[in-house]
């Protein structure tokens, strides 16, 4: 039988339609190629040595102006994205936080600075922006401020307040990731749902993944301050769900859920981060010789 040209060439053409509809859905999408796909990882993982840094470099600053409390500030940094909260990258960082459901919350943002220390400590807004649009409600900078104890300690561990403030906003971006990845993680999280509660419960534990940390706080309410490590009974909790996080490799699977349903973002902006990453890498050597001070 003899095809007919017209009809070949619409089947194509069909065929090429559903393609690329499929594409624009992101049914095929394509991985990150390297060395971006590091680059990436760089910005979602914990900055454990540029916040402690951070911290230290401050509250010495802060005593001069005659602050000794701890400083509460942060800079803006993606944090979870993944949508389940507790999911820890080590077992010796996750035994140093413990859970965070199980920290105290201060009364206030600083409670008892007045506006002179306020001002020498926190520091005012970059030039032409109002205090306010310097911090979100939480207290902690969208963008590092121009002034004050928390400048100088960027600019300590970034380099400069210029490169803090790269690093800063870019991570405030990727705040919005939530809605690129979802998809992906809410896969994983299926995939390993019945095996993670299958492990916890011969832990001793009928916890469901993502569970743990609200479970902590209904045993033991929120009993620390920030930086004080977890009791023996929390602790024992964690180390039976960090061995069965490790047991599903779930971090890894999850940065690479996480890493996929970001790779578009991730391509319209890899000059910025590659920039954001090269000063987070250079950020975290100074924090180390700070820490070692």
């Amino acid at each position: 039988m003899v095809r007919k040209p017209g009809r070949a060439l619409s089947m194509t053409t069909a065929a090429a339609v559903v393609v690329l509809a499929l594409s624009g859905c992101g049914v095929f999408e394509r991985p990150l190629e390297e060395p971006l796909r590091t680059k990436t990882a760089r910005l979602l993982a914990p900055r454990a040595e540029i916040d402690a840094a951070m911290e230290r470099a401050v509250s010495a600053c802060a005593k001069k102006h005659g602050w000794t409390e701890r400083v509460e500030f942060s800079l803006p940094h993606p944090g979870l994205i993944s949508g389940i909260p507790e999911v820890f990258a080590s077992a010796e960082s996750a035994e140093k936080r413990g859970y965070a459901s199980t920290l105290r919350q201060s009364s206030g943002v600083n409670a008892g600075l007045t506006p002179e220390q306020e001002e020498a400590i926190l520091g005012r807004a970059p030039q032409g922006k109002p205090r306010g649009s310097a911090h979100s409600e939480s207290g902690a900078p969208r963008s590092v401020p121009a002034t004050g104890c928390v400048a100088e300690s960027a600019a300590a561990v970034f380099g400069s307040v210029e490169n803090a403030n790269t690093v800063s906003e870019l991570s405030e971006e990727m705040k919005e990731l939530p809605r690129e990845t979802s998809r992906h993680t809410a896969r994983v999280s299926q995939d390993v749902s019945d095996a993670y509660r299958g492990c916890m419960r011969q832990g001793g534990y009928d916890l469901h993944l993502g569970a743990a940390s609200g479970h902590a706080n209904q045993m033991w309410g929120a009993y620390r301050s920030p930086g004080e490590p977890p009791h023996e009974q929390e602790l024992q909790m964690l180390r039976v769900d960090i061995g069965c996080q490790a047991e599903l490799d779930i971090a890894r699977r999850l940065d690479d859920a996480i890493l996929l349903g970001a790779a578009g973002w991730a391509r319209k902006n890899e000059a910025r981060i590659m920039k954001a990453a090269e000063l987070i890498e250079a950020a975290t050597e100074r924090s180390k010789r700070i820490l070692g001070e």
